[in-house]
């Protein structure tokens, strides 16, 4: 009860207490200077803890990558190098009939 009783009176005194108007002296500038220390001002910020973050995920992820291309091909593979190859420099034919 004696809380009860030591918080009821703390909130009277409270609102019994007038709101004042005033704005200490400086206090925008205090405010935008602990703004700028934060780094919070930095619009870049977020996105540059956000990728250096993702550095070691995608470390692992092109390494698993490599790991898979680089074994040896296979006969399905060399086949479709070739077809892709055959495509590629027959296209090229195609535009040069037009010149």
């Amino acid at each position: 009860m004696d809380s009860e009783r030591a918080l009821n009176r703390l909130l009277n005194v409270a609102r019994q207490t007038p709101v004042g108007d005033g704005v200490p002296y400086a206090f925008e500038k205090r405010i935008m200077a602990h703004i700028r220390e934060s780094g919070l001002a930095d619009p870049l910020f977020f996105w540059v803890r956000a990728l250096w973050r993702s550095v070691p995920v995608f470390a692992i992820v092109c390494t698993i990558a490599f790991v898979i291309t680089s074994t040896q091909p296979t006969a399905a593979d060399l086949t479709l190098q070739a077809s892709f190859e055959d495509a590629v420099m027959h296209s090229g034919d195609f535009f040069s009939d037009s010149w």
